[in-house]
């Protein structure tokens, strides 16, 4: 197989699926490269990169990170090209974010299975996180407490990236040795003056000033806004969930027993200020501050962000 299509909405697992493939290709006498897709990718580079003969014979594994999912005509035409005539003996890797049912459905990507692979990487469930975290922390040689596991799956369900690179901060510090749900707390606060663990919790519990200065912080420290509309979402969909339920009549004590301990007072908090029609309002904005970060939509995202906050608050 030439062709490799790998697509999710998990960058941790796309690109650990990749690392593996590549592996794999990455032989001796094999020269690797890489190509980045923007709103200005010349698709007929590739073609060009595979039908070219090399004057030395030199084999490649052309990797093409398409992040943004930016599928244009000559896109099509060039992957349904790829699949016609094999890029043999080169390999084509794409990686993208979760293709539409309708994507899935295009010539070329119908092609690909055939003549290729093209792997969809599934989210993990919130279910299934405290196992997928035990199993990375063996991996990296950790002990985790059921204590450590349930409080560091709280904290990063969601994002696997944010897990991932809490497991490694864990390792660095700790070692081998048992690690508690205290340990785990006390060192994912002791990282920043703020993480975005604390952002959630400041804007659930309308603290607005500190999540004010946690966003302006984090912002400050070079965190990702990918990561930073991550936790406001995160927030919004806790809070949607516990109004949800109290409006379907559960009582506020059944809800609050459903929370990690330390949580309480932050989902009574929202409970108490929050309700459905103020979270339905400010939905929209979630998706259009995703459009903006992914330069779909013009603006100013710290700004946003910061609005977004306050409209919280008062609304």
């Amino acid at each position: 197989m030439t062709l490799h299509l790998i697509h999710g909405d998990e960058p941790l697992l796309v690109q650990e699926t990749l690392n593996q493939l590549r592996t794999q290709l990455l032989t001796p006498h094999v020269t690797p490269i890489t190509l980045q897709v923007d709103a200005t990718f010349n698709w007929q580079t590739l073609l060009t990169q595979v039908y070219t003969p090399s004057l030395f014979g030199e084999q490649y594994v052309i990797t093409v990170k398409n992040e943004e999912g930016l599928w244009p005509k000559e896109s099509e035409t060039v992957l349904s090209t790829l699949a016609s005539k094999l890029p043999d003996p080169h390999h084509v890797l794409i990686t993208a974010p979760k293709l539409s049912a309708a994507m899935a459905k295009k010539p070329w990507v119908l092609a690909w299975t055939k003549v290729g692979t093209v792997t969809a990487i599934w989210p993990i469930k919130p279910t299934e996180l405290p196992a997928f975290i035990e199993k990375r922390a063996r991996a990296l040689h950790v002990s985790l407490a059921p204590d450590a596991i349930a409080q560091l799956a709280t904290w990063t369900t969601g994002h696997l990236l944010a897990t991932h690179q809490a497991l490694v901060q864990l390792q660095l510090v700790f070692g081998t040795a048992r690690i508690t749900a205290t340990d785990v707390q006390t060192l994912l606060a002791d990282q920043a003056q703020f993480t975005t663990f604390q952002l959630v919790d400041f804007v659930l519990s309308g603290q607005t000033d500190l999540a004010l200065r946690a966003l302006n912080r984090l912002c400050e420290e070079g965190t990702d806004f990918t990561l930073l509309v991550w936790a406001f979402n995160r927030a919004w969909h806790e809070a949607w969930q516990w109004q949800k339920a109290l409006q379907q009549g559960r009582t506020k004590d059944s809800i609050l027993q459903a929370v990690w301990t330390t949580r309480r007072p932050i989902a009574e908090a929202a409970l108490r200020r929050l309700n459905l029609a103020k979270l339905r309002t400010l939905q929209p904005r979630l998706a259009e501050l995703d459009a903006m970060i992914k330069g779909a939509k013009p603006g100013q995202p710290l700004v946003a962000l910061e609005q977004w906050v306050i409209q919280l608050h008062i609304s």
